[in-house]
């Protein structure tokens, strides 16, 4: 009984004989220190239904690399990507992944001809007579891997704070619409995707205390330049258009959207607020 309730272990840094046995070391084949046959032994030795757990052993040449790599194969292999017709792919974004080098990264496969990041998703398009191979590896993979911090462009946005909803923001928040504004205007916001509208971007995160869900009934017209808030999310609308975010103020002398460059806040960027006094 004792021999039956052991874990089945596998290993990916290792190569095995046609019977299933590793290889002995010292012989050729015995250690995979390559990435690409780690990553294929882990895909079959996961999918082989022979295994219940993977091991990478500490004293392979590039062992921490190879371990990275066998969980992001794993964690692609958990979530595999959604298809959108037969030629795009949805897929789960990890959290801790930058999104602009997820972008980035998910556009450099081959075949690929855009990517589309939203706030918990990524959405790739492809050629269909060329799908991209493993779009769901090159996501976890920017999870697991070491990151390099990049310190984006710090855009500062003028508003005059005259929303027509601020008075209800504070209501529902239980404060000022003075504590509303400081609260708006102190933190430093994050471009966490850009949609809706051609450089509409959305900011993240609010200060817990003026989050505000959005208008039940979305209004047929928010002017352009309006600063809003919904839920956590803040924002600018780039152009006058149909929406239900709760209006805080106008944004003053910007450009969301500039029509050879297309959206001026892009994945990744530092936005601040700066109250402009009426």
């Amino acid at each position: 009984m004792e021999e039956e309730s052991r874990s089945r272990e596998g290993f990916a840094d290792r190569g095995t004989l046609p019977d299933g046995s590793l290889i002995p070391r010292g012989q050729p084949g015995a250690v995979l220190t390559d990435v690409a046959r780690a990553r294929e032994n882990t895909v079959r030795l996961a999918t082989g239904g022979t295994v219940d757990t993977l091991c990478v052993h500490g004293d392979t040449p590039g062992a921490v690399t190879l371990a990275r790599e066998v969980r992001a194969m794993l964690d692609a292999l958990e979530r595999p990507p959604e298809p959108l017709g037969d030629s795009a792919l949805r897929l789960v974004l990890p959290e801790a992944v930058d999104r602009r080098q997820a972008r980035e990264a998910l556009c450099a496969l081959p075949g690929v001809l855009d990517a589309v990041i939203t706030e918990s998703h990524a959405c790739v398009y492809f050629d269909p007579a060329t799908p991209p191979e493993a779009p769901a590896l090159v996501l976890t993979r920017l999870r697991v891997m070491p990151v390099t911090p990049v310190e984006r462009p710090l855009l500062r946005i003028r508003v005059r704070y005259d929303g027509e909803d601020l008075p209800k923001v504070a209501a529902h928040a239980g404060l000022s619409v003075e504590e509303v504004v400081r609260r708006h205007t102190a933190r430093e916001y994050t471009v966490r995707c850009v949609g809706f509208l051609p450089g509409f971007a959305y900011l993240g995160e609010v200060d817990a205390s003026i989050a505000c869900p959005r208008l039940a009934t979305p209004r047929t017209r928010v002017p352009a330049l309006a600063v809003g808030i919904a839920g956590e999310r803040t924002g600018v609308y780039p152009f006058a258009s149909p929406g239900g975010w709760n209006l805080v103020g106008t944004a003053l002398d910007f450009t969301a959207f500039d029509p050879k460059h297309g959206a001026v806040m892009q994945l990744g960027d530092r936005v601040r607020f700066e109250r402009e006094d009426p």
